[in-house]
This record gives C-alpha cells, structure tokens and sequence, in this order.
C-alpha cells in the first residue's frame, strides 16, 4: 500500500465525520412521529461526531510533525481557521444581536456593552444562530497548547495518559446546548485528540498488514455503531450541566462508540476501492467550510419546518442530504468567487496536488 493511499483513508473520514456532524445535527429538528424509535437509533449512530472530526485533526497533527514550528504553525492556523471563524461568524452574532432578546437567554450579558457582547460571543463560539462555532475556540486551546503534543511525538511513553483520558471522558461527557464551557469540552475531546496522534504514529503497520479481515472489521465497526443503543436508555449525545454530575447517566457509551468508530473506519477506508475514495473526495475537501457554513442552512430549514408534511425518517434524511448539499456547494460557489480568498473566508484550501490530497484543505484542522 502506496504513502498516498494509506493518507486517502484518513481523507475519506474526514468526509464521513462532518457528513456525521451534518445529520446529528438535523436529527434534532427533524419532526417525529410519537413513539418512534428512530431519533434514538439515528442518534446513537451519527451524534457527537465531533470526537471523529478531533480525531483526524490530532492525527494530521502528528503527521506533520516533522515540519513543526510553533510560531509558524500558530500563523498558519490563524489564517486558515481563526480567521475564516471571525469572518464566517460575523451573520450569526449580528443576527443573533439584532434579535433584542440576547439578555433573556445570556443574563451575562445584561447591560454590557456591544463590543463586549460580540467579544463574548466569539470567545465561546455556540452563543449565536451558528452554534456550531463553538469547536473553534476549543480547538484554538489544542494550537495553543502544541508544544505540549509535540512533546508526546517526541516521548511516545507519554501516549500512556490516553488510557485515564478516555476514563475521564466517558464520566465527564459534555456540556449541554449551547456548548459556552470551551474548556470543558476541550477536556472532554482531549483523548480524542491524543487518539488520533497515536494512531498515526503506530497505527499504520495495523493498517498495513491487514491483520484483520474486512469482513471482521466491517462486523466490528456495526457492534461498535450499536454501542450506545445496547448499553443505555439514554439517547442522544451525554449532557452535563458541570463536571462529573451523572445526570444523564454514569458512563458516556455515545463518547466510547465514537472513538472505537474513528479507529475501526480507518482500517475499513484502507481496503475500500478507489473509485469509492475518489467519490469521497470533494467532501473531504471541503469538510471545514461544510462545517462553517450548514448551521445557517439549518437554521433556514427550521424556519420552514411547519411545510414539512410527512414527519420521519424520509423527511430526515431528505433535509441532511439537502443541508449537507448546499452546504457544499456553498463552499464551491466562494472558491469559483474569490479564487485566492476561499481559505480566509470559509477555511478551504485547494489540494496542492493532484495525487496527494492530504496535503491540502484537510490540514486546517491539523
């Protein structure tokens, strides 16, 4: 298996992550039918797939390392995430000023002034109509804080923390909506992050060598996916209101579920055909301007929910392929507008060549 074929694998999840991230999302807009048993089973099949996303990011992390500088891999995440975040943010906190009713939701902000307010609400990320941006800020304390990785590439023995992370993770689970404790689930996705650094470092003799069959993989993957349905009652991603409160159960099986997903996707990627990577792609490409971009989609479709006929699980996978769809396109329409500013306002890079696509739009969130 060739360098660029073992990377394809790691692309293609990328795709397969924010197209998770997409549908979590849409499931909690979705009308149900009463008592139906899809929003739990979808849940527990899509949600929290921001662990994936993590995990790619601490996987190119470790990738890259060789090249690592740490002002200049500051500048870099600067102009490719924190900028095309301060940019893209700009509608949601100006409609979610505009709406007169920012107190009554944040108390914290009664009385403060505008420049404060806009502060604030760039410093937690989900405090607006894109509630999704919360992952910039937290992901922002993983750049800050890459001497720290670096020096667990350096000293492998250091990976030995991963074990109690994860410990930690599954009885910490995360905040609730919206997600404004940015160090919380910054320690909360931690493992995740460590995760993939990992498995880029050690894991590609697993992949490598098939040790294991794909039919056995595949197998694996779908008891892993059914994690979370078996083990709990609880449906959807584990809330908590602060640390270490249980109030929506003990362990974070969704939490578990995600990571072993991540490793054993992987692994299947590796032995997919070509023409399967290739379709994949586009989408992995654009993944973080698709992450940008498809809470505004969302919160278009909830406005127009009412002319929703038919409730269920047609009319959810309809509106994901739809969001997910526009979302994309959306992110082809601005680089085919601004050419060489697509990266500064949506986060998107073109691959640098042709037959080596981990070197190009997929190292934003490195």
């Amino acid at each position: 298996m060739s360098s660029n074929e073992f990377h394809q694998n790691v692309h293609s999840l990328r795709a397969l992550a924010i197209y998770s991230i997409v549908a979590g999302h849409v499931i909690e807009i979705t009308p149900w039918p009463p008592g139906s048993i899809w929003p739990r089973l979808l849940s527990s099949l899509f949600e929290d797939g921001s662990v994936v996303f993590v995990f790619v990011a601490g996987y190119l992390f470790q990738h890259l390392h060789r090249r690592f500088r740490y002002f200049h891999y500051l500048r870099r995440k600067l102009s490719r995430v924190i900028v095309p975040y301060l940019i893209v943010a700009i509608p949601a906190i100006v409609l979610t000023l505009s709406s007169g009713n920012v107190a009554q939701h944040y108390p914290q902000l009664a009385g403060k002034p505008l420049v404060y307010q806009i502060g604030w609400m760039y410093l937690t990320g989900g405090s607006h109509v894109n509630f999704a941006l919360w992952f910039i800020p937290m992901i922002a304390i993983f750049y800050v804080a890459a001497p720290l990785f670096s020096a667990m590439v350096r000293h492998p023995v250091a990976y030995w923390i991963l074990l109690p992370l994860i410990v930690v993770s599954t009885l910490l689970h995360r905040v609730p909506y919206p997600s404004l404790a940015i160090i919380h689930m910054a320690l909360y996705l931690l493992p995740a992050y460590i995760a993939g650094m990992w498995w880029s470092q050690f894991g590609s003799a697993l992949t490598t060598r098939h040790v294991l069959s794909t039919t056995t993989l595949l197998a694996a993957t779908v008891v892993v996916l059914a994690l979370p349905w078996v083990a709990s009652s609880h449906a959807g991603n584990y809330e908590e209101p602060g640390y270490f409160t249980f109030t929506a159960g003990v362990i974070d099986w969704l939490f578990l579920a995600r990571l072993a997903t991540a490793f054993l996707l992987l692994l299947v990627l590796a032995r997919t055909p070509a023409w399967l990577s290739r379709r994949l792609t586009p989408f992995a490409a654009t993944s973080f301007g698709v992450f940008f971009v498809h809470c505004y989609w969302l919160q278009l479709f909830v406005q127009f929910h009412n002319w929703v006929a038919t409730p269920g699980i047609l009319t959810w996978l309809l509106t994901t392929t739809t969001i997910f769809a526009a979302s994309y396109w959306s992110v082809i329409a601005v680089d085919r507008l601004f050419p060489n500013a697509a990266g500064y306002l949506v986060g998107y890079f073109r691959p640098a060549r042709r037959d080596d696509p981990v070197k190009g739009p997929v190292l934003v969130a490195g």
